[in-house]
């Protein structure tokens, strides 16, 4: 059995943590939806600790990031020096925060007859300040406003960028001991909290299942199983993501080695099952490519201009695929916008000129 964990793979898993973001964020508290008459087909209290467990988006996306991270800066890269690694990280820092820019200034242009531009940043030089940090995605970090919650992951991916050059290179030497120490960075009770610690031990995960090809392995060993070993394997899988829910909720595991342990058991298991359903995989996949813009804008319609509309129609799971809809709409027109003026071009044109 012949297994590749390409981009296609990649956006698949990325859709179905879109998804989970949306429970998450949807339903994560009852607070959050009191207002409304909402009727749950599987409980409240059952949707409400699913929801409590799918904050692992982020998570999720920090280890495709450290396995697609990887597997670039080898394939890209004629060397594994610094200067290639430096030059790697430069290129990638472009194409991540050129995209954010146009839909921060996409979204100050559309919502400011709104009043939230002066709302949110004030008036005078303080407020030029507030808006050039917030647009580089550090409001989070430094405690400043913000236009919108969600772009703190900016600021986030972009030290795992800024500092790629270090870990793939400590990675890259010593890759055991490497693994060893971030693992127990992040059970040191002063700094465990930080995020940039909290998940960069999913991120280095990502690496080591692209330097080992560990999902090409697990996908060659099922796939030589008779059909009955495969069902049995199957079955232990999905007993693998119920426990992983309750592993999630035991208190005195530091968070980053919960979010590690979790977020590797679902990745694997929609990485090697899910991405074969057809019909199932052909959506996420949509999902998945869109899914950054999605993330970054998906906000402003739950909770900060249509409320109402998003939790309005009764039933929870309407709600998310009503939301999820049009919420794919929008970051699809943003995107289609955005190529149709070259602005894709543009930073094409710009990461070329970093490479030369």
């Amino acid at each position: 059995m012949s297994y590749r964990f390409t981009n296609r793979e990649t956006n698949i898993v990325k859709g179905f943590a879109i998804l989970f973001m949306y429970v998450h964020h949807f339903y994560l508290d009852p607070s959050r939806y009191k207002e409304y008459d909402i009727l749950f087909l599987l409980g409240q209290e059952r949707v409400t600790k699913l929801a409590i467990f799918f904050k692992i988006c982020v998570a999720i996306f920090m280890f495709l990031s450290g396995y697609g991270m990887y597997v670039s800066a080898i394939r890209k890269e004629k060397s594994t020096s610094w200067k290639a690694m430096i030059n790697y990280s430069v290129v990638r820092y472009v194409k991540l925060i050129f995209p954010f820019f146009f839909i921060f200034w996409l979204s100050q242009l559309i919502f400011y007859p709104t009043g939230r531009y002066l709302t949110i940043y004030g008036t005078g030089t303080r407020s030029l300040l507030y808006v050039l940090i917030d647009m580089f995605g550090f409001a989070d970090l430094l405690h400043t406003p913000t236009f919108l919650g969600t772009w703190w992951y900016i600021g986030l991916i972009s030290l795992v960028i800024w500092s790629f050059p270090i870990l793939f290179k400590a990675f890259y030497k010593y890759p055991r001991i490497f693994s060893i120490g971030v693992l127990m960075a992040c059970c040191i009770p002063s700094i465990k909290e930080i995020n940039y610690i909290r998940w960069l031990p999913v991120f280095v995960m990502g690496m080591i299942f692209a330097r080992y090809k560990v999902f090409e392995k697990i996908a060659f060993w099922i796939g030589n199983q008779k059909k009955s070993i495969q069902f049995i394997i199957f079955i232990i899988g999905v007993l693998l993501l119920i426990g992983a829910i309750y592993f999630r909720m035991i208190p005195k595991i530091p968070v980053g080695i919960k979010d590690l342990i979790a977020t590797t058991i679902w990745i694997s298991f929609i990485a090697i099952f899910f991405v074969k359903i057809r019909g199932l995989n052909k959506i996420m996949e949509a999902l998945g490519i869109h899914s950054m813009t999605m993330f970054l804008t998906h906000t402003f319609i739950r909770t900060t201009y249509f409320q109402d509309f998003s939790y309005g129609f009764y039933y929870a799971g309407i709600n998310l695929i009503v939301f999820t809809i049009v919420t794919y709409m929008i970051a699809l027109g943003i995107d289609l916008f955005r190529k149709q003026i070259g602005y894709d071009r543009f930073i094409n044109k710009v990461a070329k000129l970093i490479m030369r």
